[in-house]
């Protein structure tokens, strides 16, 4: 939080860094049907607010009218930083999409306000403004319902995968817990969907990676063999869990057995630098 004017530099970092996360969450491709409409939704209702205060400047008064307009641009600047809100005055704010809920207000407020000032005119340009919104939000919400499907059915299967191995690893050795290193990444369709549309990265995260809560809770669904314990407090380092034998190599893990303690480390994004993994012998 900043504490002083001399600080103000913070607040326009701040807002570009905002302004930056929203602008790059969603591809060239879709922002060509959403700056149009986006504009027009802004630069309508300020264009006719603007004739209708000048309009009535004889009863106003030339200063009162002046003030007036200065006023407009700077209500359409107020309501943009109010998508952050007290945020902006954080010295290091989060960027994740949960906390700009702000962003569908500010949307829907601006095309009630197109709305309102092309009431009367033909219905094409209100068909235009509100139809690029939502063909533009439809792409993006069945793409969102897509691809967290499609993780969901990724993530499940390792799960059962490393449930049913463990089970076997614990049938012929002792095992205290076991320790998920690395990530598991993105399923290749929805890799292939972040990167057509970069928002999905956030909405639609994996649930499979090191010493992160969800993915305990979602392990906890699964696997029931042998408790999960956490990297941080186990003494795991490159040499000794490259140094054991794989005991199971599956497309998205390797699993090792390190001293009583299984470590399952993720191939999309491994946390060990390994060499390629040999089976260990059958016993």
């Amino acid at each position: 939080m900043i504490r002083s004017p001399s600080e103000a530099h913070v607040v326009i970092d701040n807002i570009g860094a905002f302004g930056a996360y929203v602008v790059q969450a969603f591809p060239p491709k879709m922002w060509a049907m959403l700056a149009p409409a986006l504009a027009l939704a802004f630069a309508l209702p300020l264009v006719l607010a603007a004739r209708r205060v000048v309009a009535t400047r004889a009863m106003r008064g030339t200063r009162d009218t002046a003030l007036k307009l200065a006023a407009l641009p700077l209500l359409v600047l107020a309501a943009l930083a109010s998508v952050a809100g007290p945020m902006l005055l954080l010295a290091d704010p989060l960027l994740v999409p949960r906390v700009l809920p702000g962003i569908g207000a500010l949307v829907t407020a601006g095309l009630l306000a197109l709305h309102a000032a092309l009431r009367g005119m033909h219905l094409r340009w209100q068909a235009f403004a509100a139809g690029s919104f939502a063909f533009a939000f439809a792409v993006a919400a069945g793409a969102y319902s897509s691809a967290a499907r499609q993780q969901g059915h990724y993530e499940r299967r390792i799960a059962q995968d490393l449930a049913d191995d463990l089970a076997e690893l614990a049938s012929r050795a002792q095992v205290r817990g076991v320790v998920v290193t690395g990530s598991a990444g993105a399923a290749i369709v929805v890799a292939r969907m972040q990167a057509e549309l970069p928002l999905l990265r956030a909405l639609v995260p994996s649930y499979l990676r090191e010493d992160d809560f969800n993915t305990r809770a979602f392990l906890g669904h699964h696997v029931d063999v042998v408790p999960l314990l956490s990297r941080a407090g186990e003494a795991l380092d490159a040499g000794r869990v490259c140094a054991a034998p794989a005991s199971r190599t599956r497309q998205a893990y390797v699993l090792r057995l390190v001293g009583d303690v299984a470590v399952a480390d993720f191939r999309r994004e491994p946390a060990f630098a390994c060499p390629a993994p040999a089976e260990a012998p059958a016993g």
